[in-house]
């Protein structure tokens, strides 16, 4: 289901739940004991089958083959019974974080303790400390979808520092409300049957299990369905959480949360993660003091323009189709405080981080240990990564100034690569007032600076993004993202909302491009490269420069989809006997030390497909390079 069809399917049942809201409620009910019910006939069907074949092989005088085929199918029917089984009841993983026992926190537990009383809620069996500024009670049946119900709740340290202690109480009362509590049993169990499904699809997607054959399928159509008639609901039960925190610490100070939420949020996300991030390009592991850092941060605060720019687009922002939750604007007018974000929010003193008690510096220590351990290999590999963006940065800038105009484009997407935007877009500006710019790199760097000054809510990024859709259709699809995040940001909900037809279209136009320009066959058609002579000299330059390569061939694979934007075949023929593992080892290695003129796809050795890439071969016109000697 497209996002098209979903917001489309979305409105016309918020008008369906507006006119009859008894009757909607028993449909969604429908719904969701139609998910139950599927799983359940599916269960049904293997065992039923299973027991066929027993019956009919302790009843029916068969043959040898006949005996075999019994016990095939039989076999195969427990194999997807099991599979079935241990899908529906797979216990999802606990959250991310570090747990906290009631002898770590006592004050904290008791906080919770009261909260949870307060609001007639089952109480919360664990506690979890992280290091994002959120805070989220988590809901599961102690078996996937079925079993006891545990309640668990998730605290972002950050978050405990921004928040005072009655600030942080509004927000877990906030988080306890989606359970149901006071406002009746229903809304609980949808926001926790919403979840489940969702998180049994996630469990289930990406493998190739008997599982996945016969429950992703309907997962992947009911979700989404499912998700549609119970997002008139759970947009409602914003509210009622909204007022759950308003009864647990006053509608004052739960307006108050709201805005420190979403300001000193924004603080954290789009300064304090970049920083932490940018560290990536020189130290080879991931920092252990992040929690240190975002105290920090947030005890300065923002800096007054931009925390003022920050509220204002908080402020402006409306409620879209794409999240359950409402709009600032309208929550704090639910809660009748509009008044409370009459300015740029601060850090609490003191904050109710002081909850955590006398062990807090230890508690604070395990949490950035255990981000650390979680993100160690993935932050391995962006540190190879950004190390050789480095270098290959290095290796640009030693060329004396002026340079080329693609030695620029390179330089600046380097300096994007490394976070160091501030440059970047001094460079892309530069670079766009290049005389007689070709349409290909006035399209990029376009792209780039357009989308850089709409990540800061700059409309001066408008034109630039719509310029570079204009020259290169293949940037269409991130252009017209970017523009409609930065319509939704700034109110201009119709703006965006006539980019999501656009959007759908263009997304699967990628999918289809994506698809042709990854893959070659033996049906594809290989024409002359038509690179001119500098190009050409520039590549054969940089492919002497590698003593392996013994023979070159190039050509342009034809293309329906952004047949403007060419996609060149390189096939390289080189010295030494390859595994396939090695021979991607050295595509890569080639790709990574190689400018090209444009999409490139890089072959080596006897590759597939055969019979094009021989053709190719003996094209001489194909044949680009040989190595003297």
């Amino acid at each position: 289901m497209n996002r098209e069809t979903y917001h489309a399917l979305v409105e016309s049942l918020t008008a369906r739940a507006a006119a009859n809201p008894a009757g909607y409620r028993r449909k969604v009910a429908l719904l969701a004991g139609g998910g139950y019910a599927y799983l359940l006939a599916l269960l049904l069907l293997v065992v039923a089958l299973f027991w066929l074949c027993y019956w009919i092989y302790q009843h029916t005088r068969l043959s040898g083959g006949s005996v075999k085929l019994m016990l095939v199918i039989g076999i195969f029917a427990g194999v997807l019974a099991w599979a079935i089984l241990r899908g529906i009841f797979t216990r999802l993983p606990p959250p991310d974080g570090v747990r906290v026992s009631r002898e770590e926190a006592p004050e904290l537990h008791a906080v919770v303790d009261e909260l949870s009383r307060q609001l007639g809620v089952k109480p919360v069996s664990r506690i979890y400390l992280d290091n994002d500024f959120n805070a989220a009670a988590v809901q599961r049946p102690l078996f996937g979808l079925f079993g006891p119900v545990r309640n668990w709740l998730v605290l972002g340290v950050p978050l405990m520092d921004a928040l005072s202690r009655d600030e942080l109480r509004s927000v877990i009362a906030h988080e306890f409300g989606h359970f149901g509590g006071q406002h009746g049993r229903f809304s609980g169990w949808i926001y926790r049957m919403r979840a489940a499904w969702g998180s049994l699809l996630q469990a289930a997607s990406g493998g190739s299990s008997a599982l996945d054959l016969l429950i992703t399928p309907f997962l992947k159509w009911y979700v989404p369905r499912l998700n549609a008639w119970t997002f008139v609901l759970v947009r409602a039960q914003e509210f009622e959480a909204d007022a759950a925190g308003a009864r647990a610490a006053g509608p004052e100070v739960a307006g108050r949360a709201l805005v420190k939420a979403s300001v000193l949020g924004r603080l954290c996300a789009e300064i304090g993660w970049k920083g932490i991030f940018r560290q990536a390009a020189t130290e080879a592991a991931p920092p252990r003091d992040t929690v240190e850092r975002f105290r920090t941060l947030l005890r300065a605060g923002p800096e007054p323009t931009l925390g003022q720019r920050w509220l204002g687009a908080a402020l402006q922002a409306h409620t879209t189709l794409d999240d359950t939750h409402p709009c600032l604007r309208e929550r704090l007018a639910g809660l009748g405080v509009p008044q409370v974000a009459s300015e740029v929010p601060s850090a609490a003193q003191p904050p109710s981080s002081e909850l955590l008690g006398p062990r807090a510096a230890e508690l604070r220590a395990r949490v950035e240990a255990e981000w650390s351990e979680r993100f160690r290999s993935v932050w391995m590999m962006r540190h190879f990564e950004l190390q050789q963006v480095r270098e290959r940065l290095a290796e640009v800038e030693s060329h004396p100034a002026p340079r080329p105009p693609e030695e620029e484009l390179q330089r600046a997407s380097l300096l994007l690569d490394l976070q160091d935007d501030e440059r970047a877009q001094a460079v892309l500006s530069a670079l766009l007032t290049t005389p007689d710019l070709p349409s290909g790199l006035h399209a990029s760097a376009a792209f780039l600076l357009g989308s850089l000054r709409l990540r800061d809510d700059d409309p001066a990024g408008v034109p630039l993004v719509e310029e570079a859709m204009r020259l290169d259709p293949v940037l269409t699809s991130d252009a017209l993202e970017n523009l409609r995040a930065f319509h939704e940001r700034n109110g201009r909900i119709g703006e965006a909302r006539s980019l999501y037809e656009q959007l759908d279209r263009e997304d699967a136009q990628l999918e289809l491009a994506g698809k042709e320009r990854n893959e070659l066959t033996n049906r594809d058609t290989l024409e002359p490269h038509r690179l001119s002579a500098a190009e050409l000299t520039g590549l054969l330059e940089q492919l002497a420069r590698h003593p392996r390569i013994r023979q070159a061939w190039l050509a342009r694979k034809q293309v329906q989809h952004y047949a403007t934007r060419p996609l060149y075949v390189l096939l390289l023929e080189a010295d030494g006997t390859w595994l396939d593992s090695s021979k991607s080892e050295f595509a890569g290695e080639i790709v990574a030390g190689t400018s090209f003129p444009g999409e490139t796809l890089v072959l080596v050795g006897k590759a597939e497909p055969k019979k094009l890439l021989q053709r190719l071969r003996e094209d001489v016109s194909a044949r680009i390079y040989a190595r003297p000697g």
